[in-house]
């Protein structure tokens, strides 16, 4: 069985050959490629070139992520709390944390059910990242 069968039969509810491999490694592939954190949380070559590597050299496995779990502006859209960036607020080479605080108020489902959920995902964004207002 190829990967595309393993993976296709899986989704089916069936049994594969074996269990279908899929790592999400971004940061350890950013460290194997000798790239630091910040460097692939902001060039996506070099975060493409960390996991293609990695794969290559350590694989084979059925399907991989290209790392989109470590780009910072795709993970601050995903997830609208504060960030800790390595190369920012963190040294280069620790892994980003979520700065936990309070995401959602009271008046905040009264909002997302009048405005929808694309106006209230973009003032939520707006208000975890006064930055991007603008």
């Amino acid at each position: 069985m190829n990967s595309k069968e393993r993976i296709d039969t899986v989704v089916s509810l069936e049994a594969p050959d074996r269990i279908p491999l899929a790592p999400l490694l971004d940061h350890f592939a950013a460290t194997y490629s000798g790239f630091s954190n910040a460097e692939i949380m902001t060039d996506g070559n070099k975060r493409i070139t960390a996991i293609l590597k990695t794969m290559r050299e350590l694989g084979p496995w059925d399907m991989t992520f290209l790392a989109d779990t470590a780009n910072a502006n795709l993970l601050k859209i995903g997830v609208p709390i504060k960030i800790l960036l390595p190369g920012k607020d963190l040294p280069d080479n620790k892994i980003h944390q979520f700065f936990e605080t309070e995401f959602l108020t009271p008046e905040d489902y009264d909002f997302l059910e009048r405005v929808g959920f694309l106006r209230f995902m973009w003032d939520l964004i707006g208000r975890k990242y006064p930055e991007w207002k603008g």
